[in-house]
């Protein structure tokens, strides 16, 4: 079990904002129970790419912790069209629509999210039920002035031929009523729903509950690396893409090593402590090539890193691809300065039948291991948790070590 302490530092892994502060979710995190984390999503489209799973992404890493997650289908709000960045009406989706999209969500959802301990609802089952006194009772905790505080709608408001409907200004009402109906400890949202997140906090102390901690993360850039990601612009990653093309476009990335970061700690798995490694290593690079001194000595360029980033993304979506899946190294299994040597790893590895095979594969410049090509058939490497080897263009392993 982690400590408070070290859950926070989960939870803050690539987060813009904890709003009231990072003490109010210490605080909740120091009661010792299993929070309730919120994510909520239109489902206004059928597929998913990688700009939408960061948030998706952090319920997966709360989850492994030990919290509840809460993967909240919009099943009514969706049909009302959330305004967030919309210089116009959204047009109006039906009920069976939204709910057809819903189930592709879901099917994408669980390439990530364990479906056994995922608490999966939809806003229709509340939203619905409520009755015309409760629905005013409602709608008494907004004020109009304080509705149309949001930007898109001040923007709008410039020009008469994009008018604000009625409708839309009851979204944000409808999705903070979401914390009310789920009892929501922390919601969790894209920096373009900081307004909607903080209408759920606003709600829920006139319902007699604590208000919500609100987790804002970045928007992911794109393969262009500049804005952010879309369908609209080309940009974009999808998640059902196949191992080749995904391993592919993020290898395509530009060579920004900002960028690069911020893709390891959004768009992967990757532990805390390889993440802190990495973003030395990238910082200093960043300074190598600026012409800047730097203290280390480099063991690998920038194209290394991106493979390494191409891979641990696509064993996130592709987990079986060949003989994917994790190797088990235990103490039994490395020399007392924890290391291995690189050949025998690959046997154990099934990544070759024998000793001969796998240096003949290593001679053949087939082999990467963390991220490496391995040259030297005699190396010997120092496993660490979530380092990845590959044979060739497939994902092959992910090491685990025992306790």
């Amino acid at each position: 079990m982690l400590t408070p302490e070290q859950q926070l530092e989960v939870f803050k892994r690539g987060a813009v904002e904890i709003l009231p502060s990072e003490e109010a979710l210490l605080e909740k995190l120091r009661a010792g129970r299993p929070l309730r984390v919120k994510l909520g999503v239109d489902p206004t489209a059928t597929d998913l790419h990688l700009g939408h799973t960061v948030p998706i992404t952090k319920l997966r890493q709360v989850q492994e912790i030990g919290h509840q997650v809460i993967f909240l289908i919009g099943s009514f709000t969706a049909q009302i069209g959330d305004p967030s960045g919309q210089s116009k009406t959204r047009p109006t989706l039906t009920f069976d629509e939204v709910m057809a999209h819903a189930k592709t969500y879901t099917d994408q959802v669980w390439k990530l999210l364990d479906p056994a301990k995922t608490e999966v609802r939809y806003n229709h089952e509340w939203i619905e039920a409520l009755r015309p006194a409760d629905f005013v009772r409602l709608l008494s905790n907004m004020t109009l002035a304080r509705a149309l505080e949001r930007d898109d709608f001040q923007e709008r408001q410039k020009h008469s031929e994009n008018p604000i409907h009625l409708h839309e200004l009851l979204y944000s009402t409808m999705q903070g009523y979401d914390s009310v109906a789920l009892r929501a400890d922390v919601e969790i949202g894209g920096t373009d729903q900081l307004f909607n997140l903080l209408v759920g906090r606003r709600l829920q102390p006139r319902y007699d509950q604590t208000p919500q901690i609100v987790l804002t993360l970045p928007l992911l850039r794109g393969t262009d690396g500049v804005r952010k990601m879309s369908k609209t612009y080309g940009n974009f990653i999808g998640v059902t893409e196949d191992a080749r093309t995904m391993f592919d476009k993020v290898l395509s990335l530009p060579d920004d090593p900002t960028l690069i970061f911020e893709y390891f700690q959004l768009a992967t798995n990757v532990s805390v402590e390889r993440l802190a490694a990495l973003q030395l290593e990238l910082k200093a690079y960043e300074k190598f090539t600026r012409g800047e001194p730097v203290e280390r000595t480099f063991a690998r360029g920038l194209r290394e890193i991106k493979e390494e980033l191409a891979t641990a993304v696509t064993l996130l979506y592709h987990p079986s691809v060949d003989a994917a899946g994790t190797l088990t190294l235990r103490p039994a299994d490395l020399a007392p300065d924890g290391t291995i040597s690189i050949v025998d790893l690959m046997v154990k590895a099934g990544l070759a039948k024998s000793n001969s095979e796998a240096k003949n594969l290593i001679r053949q410049r087939g082999v990467h291991f963390a991220g490496t090509e391995v040259v030297d058939v005699q190396l010997r490497v120092a496993p660490r948790n979530g380092d990845l080897m590959r044979k060739g263009r497939k994902f092959v392993k992910e090491v685990r070590l025992a306790p």
